[in-house]
């Protein structure tokens, strides 16, 4: 479950998170395929968000990307 998205912080666009808490009783591994994507004006996607790649998120736990 994505709990928090912030697309732009103080150090403008490139400052941007995702907070993703898993609620399930098992692990959750986010694989080398797991991304965000934008979207822009245009519909023109572009891949976002790739840090969070090869972590795992344990029962009641969150990941910050």
């Amino acid at each position: 479950m994505i709990s928090e998205v912030r697309s732009r912080g103080i150090n403008g666009a490139a400052d941007e998170l995702i907070e993703i808490y898993n609620p399930t009783p098992v692990a959750v591994v986010l694989d080398a395929t797991w991304k965000i994507e934008s979207r822009s004006n245009n519909a023109a996607y572009s891949p976002r968000m790739r840090r969070c790649a090869g972590k795992s998120i344990g029962l009641g736990d969150w990941a910050t990307c």
